[in-house]
């Protein structure tokens, strides 16, 4: 086999896996719309309409929450990573103890909400609640951003 023929048996190969790739990036399924926990619970509870317009509200708060530890976390990681030239242990661990702080925060504000969604379901709704509590897993996948912070 000659160097130009060679040349051409790779360069249509990569071309196969690269369409593979991309086909395989954009056919990986349905992607998860904002709502889907949402939806997925107010579903699963039969929540009805002043139900789910509790429930909103709950979301909001939840989601307000989250999103300003969210904020302390970045700056208090930043100014972890920033100390990286610096000797300073005794800073190092103090942020270090911040962050995981502020993970049993997050953690706090999501069991606590939760426990206000219990308090939105009636009777006969507590046995659909510890269902759904037991898939709870399966109802919130890791967010990509969490797995890879750059």
């Amino acid at each position: 086999m000659n160097k130009t023929r060679l040349l051409s048996v790779l360069v249509i190969g990569l071309l196969i896996i690269n369409l593979l790739l991309v086909g395989f990036i954009f056919t990986n399924g349905p992607r998860p719309s904002p709502d889907g926990p949402k939806k997925i619970i107010a579903e699963r509870l039969h929540f009805d309409a002043h139900q789910i317009s509790e429930y909103d509200q709950l979301i909001g708060i939840h989601q307000s929450r989250i999103a300003s530890t969210d904020s302390l976390i970045r700056m208090a990681k930043s100014e972890l990573y920033s100390s990286i030239g610096s000797n300073n242990l005794e800073r190092k661990d103090s942020l270090k103890k911040k962050l995981g702080q502020l993970q049993i925060a997050i953690e706090d504000i999501h069991y606590n909400h939760f426990l206000d969604i219990r308090k939105l379901c009636h009777p006969n709704q507590m046995n659909d609640f510890n269902t759904l509590l037991k898939d709870m897993s399966n109802l919130f996948p890791a967010r990509p951003k969490d797995r890879h912070h750059r």
